[in-house]
């Protein structure tokens, strides 16, 4: 399912047009760009010339996404110092635009430029900042006023999070260049900085996974359609205005309660994956808390999964697709459903769809939403990036909050709530961000107390 590391984006199949009239040629003549860079040098060798600035074309859900922006925050661990950090962020950002360090997005153009000599800030935290939790941590970070650069990074003695404008990528950046950043302060690297990314990416995943099967191509082009939300709203009141108020709330799963959902799932559901039970949980938490919701959630996929062995790609590589998840309808029912969505490859085919449009539509502004309807079902966007094994070198520290990457992200509009679910070591981390001014916080609260049991909620499912 979605078990591999993503962060979430509030774009839907419902915001599509009908399926393009060119079709798969046009389709794949479309999407994909082109991305080279050289090797990290060793911070010991002699300074080199940075390359000059030069253009580089976004990829269509690159121009998708630019604009909207997540905060993930990783803690608590010893975290290098500041010019240390600094220098590797320079080292790093000159090796190429594959990094994505030295790209300057620009919403809706199809031209980005990157240039290296133009660096992300690193940022110290302020000790009051940081003697907070990660919820307060998250909202002081992305409610801090003044221009933002695409990526800013800001650190503490005990964090280090990064203020990511979503066109630079997905949550696969931020544990990538977390992962480098650390590796460069004890004067190595990684293959995420060493090596180039792979070209044209998604073209290639569209004709490993369709053309060799045309079977799987009609079955995802079948699905895609029952994927759309049917959702209408008659009794909301008239919309009111309305500004965003972006808030956090963190809960951290302890290692006993994980277990022992573990061991319930092998005793009781053994055919379903983690991915699909936690789904399930988070759906009783919420019900459990009276919110209304409308009868689909927004599910995010990483369909680097789709990519031929050895191909990568550091450009944003996910999607949402609206699952149905009315209330009753069971473990098995959304097992089997993201089981299948995920063996036709409907988020591959819909990320070519959407990234297609993107392209096609990239010079219109996007809409800034500034009115609520009081009343309105709240919409749901989840993202599970499952256990993060690549996070277990890191210098955790004990004796604070457990080891967690936690996050901050946009919502789909004021009435939607984005969940952000992890594991790192024993360990599990739900990040929920909502707009405290359209839903109640109480009411989040109320969530975040059910889901630290979350045992005893598995009877419900």
């Amino acid at each position: 399912m979605v078990n591999a590391p993503s962060m979430s984006l509030s774009y839907s199949l419902t915001q599509l047009s009908n399926r393009p009239s060119k079709g798969w040629a046009h389709m794949l003549a479309k999407v994909g760009s082109a991305q080279a860079g050289s090797a990290l040098r060793d911070r010991r060798a002699s300074p080199t010339p940075r390359p000059a600035p030069r253009r580089q074309c976004a990829s269509g859900m690159d121009q998708v996404l630019a604009g909207q922006r997540f905060v993930a925050l990783f803690g608590d661990l010893d975290t290098p110092a500041l010019p240390v950090l600094s220098e590797a962020v320079a080292a790093i950002a000159a090796v190429g635009p594959h990094t994505r360090l030295a790209l300057t997005p620009r919403t809706r153009k199809r031209v980005w430029s990157y240039d290296p000599g133009v660096l992300p800030p690193v940022i110290e935290l302020s000790e009051r900042v940081a003697a907070a939790d990660s919820a307060g941590v998250l909202q002081y970070i992305r409610s801090r006023p003044g221009h933002r650069h695409p990526l800013e990074i800001l650190v503490s003695p005990r964090h280090i999070a990064f203020d990511v404008d979503h066109g630079l990528g997905d949550g696969r950046f931020a544990l990538e260049l977390l992962s480098a950043l650390f590796a460069y302060s004890r004067g190595g690297s990684t293959p995420w900085v060493a090596d180039n990314d792979t070209v044209l990416a998604l073209p290639r995943a569209l004709l490993g996974t369709f053309a060799a099967h045309p079977t799987r191509a009609r079955q995802a082009w079948r699905y895609l359609p029952t994927l759309r939300s049917r959702h209408t709203d008659a009794t909301a009141a008239d919309s009111l205005p309305w500004s965003p108020s972006l808030a956090s709330t963190v809960v951290h799963v302890t290692a006993d309660a994980e277990s022992a959902v573990n061991d319930w799932r092998r005793d009781n559901a053994d055919k379903s994956a983690s991915a699909a039970v936690w789904l399930s949980i988070v759906s009783e938490a919420l019900r459990a808390a009276q919110l209304r919701l409308e009868d689909t959630v927004m599910v995010a996929f990483d369909c680097r999964r789709y990519l031929p062995q050895r191909y990568t790609a550091n450009n944003n590589f996910i999607i949402g697709l609206e699952i149905p998840w009315a209330g009753g309808d069971g473990l098995s029912v959304t097992s089997t459903r993201l089981r299948k969505v995920t063996a036709a490859a409907v988020p591959l085919a819909a990320m070519a769809a959407v990234s297609t449009v993107g392209l096609m539509r990239a010079r219109r502004e996007p809409i800034m939403q500034s009115v609520v309807r009081p009343g309105a079902p709240v919409q749901v966007m989840y993202t599970d990036m499952g256990h993060i094994r690549m996070l277990d070198g890191m210098p955790w520290r004990t004796g604070g909050e457990p080891p967690s990457l936690t996050g901050l992200l946009d919502s789909a509009g004021p009435s939607a709530i984005t969940i952000l679910n992890s594991r790192i070591g024993a360990t599990r981390n739900i990040s929920i961000s909502f707009h405290d001014n359209v839903v109640d916080r109480s009411i989040i609260n109320t969530v975040a107390d059910y889901l630290r049991d979350p045992l005893r909620l598995l009877t419900s499912v």
